[in-house]
């Protein structure tokens, strides 16, 4: 960690000491939720942006940490500052991890599936390597807090983003594909402001009645009266699943 590594916060990348401090401490708070999965694991975080977390869940004991991302520039940031012996960064992409199958035990993608168009196809990648009762650990935004009154077909309004979810809709994408254990939400705001027929108000007002610098960044069990501007689920992959 001592080698020089410079870049630049673009509102996208996630930069130790340049993001803004809620987007940070939210981005920090979901591998340090990953953290207690990953004591003597063999873990891939994908789409690892700068490295950041991948280190986090290095330094919470995992066995090996590969980190991959899309962007070469943002792999040689992360192998500067981050890198240790049994922490690697690579090149790669979430629809072509570059792994056998049944190789991980932990993946984690954090606010990774809402980047891609064939979002299935990627859920189908994660669980191929993933090893039989291995765990992902995924999370998305909510499109009804970051994009209200949108639906999944509309752009989102992240230009960064091809697709987001509602909750609902990710969960039910989810189970397709792995069995769910549990769902964790960050950032919640009570769900009368979403009641049929709310959704052209939830466009105009949301943004002067919700505030996502308001409280704390902890992740807690999704209860059914709140919506979250983020979520989190931890799936597993069974073995009947195969590869």
């Amino acid at each position: 960690m001592a080698r020089k590594a410079n870049t630049q916060f673009t509102g996208e990348k996630v930069i130790e000491g340049e993001t803004p401090e809620r987007v940070w401490l939210d981005h920090i708070e979901r591998y340090r939720f990953a953290s207690k999965y990953v004591g003597g694991k063999e873990v891939l975080d994908i789409s690892c942006g700068t490295g950041y977390g991948s280190r986090i869940l290095y330094d919470s004991g995992a066995k090996r940490v590969v980190g991959v991302d899309i962007s070469s520039t943002t792999i040689k940031f992360a192998r500067a500052k981050y890198g240790a012996d049994k922490l690697e960064f690579r090149v790669g992409n979430i629809l072509d991890i570059g792994f056998p199958g049944n190789y991980f035990d932990i993946v984690v993608c954090f606010e990774t599936i809402e980047h891609v168009w064939d979002s299935e196809k990627a859920i189908m990648e994660l669980r191929r390597v993933l090893k039989p009762q291995g765990l992902l650990i995924i999370s998305t935004p909510n499109r009804k807090l970051t994009s209200p009154g949108k639906s999944i077909n509309d752009p989102p309004n992240n230009p960064f983003h091809k697709k987001e979810y509602s909750t609902g809709e990710f969960i039910l994408v989810l189970r397709r594909y792995l069995k769910i254990l549990e769902i964790y939400g960050q950032r919640p705001i009570s769900k009368v402001f979403f009641l049929p027929g709310f959704e052209k108000i939830a466009r105009k007002l949301l943004p002067m009645i919700y505030s996502p610098d308001r409280g704390g960044p902890e992740l807690e069990l999704l209860l059914s009266k709140k919506e979250y501007r983020y979520i989190t689920v931890v799936c597993k992959k069974l073995e009947s699943d195969g590869i």
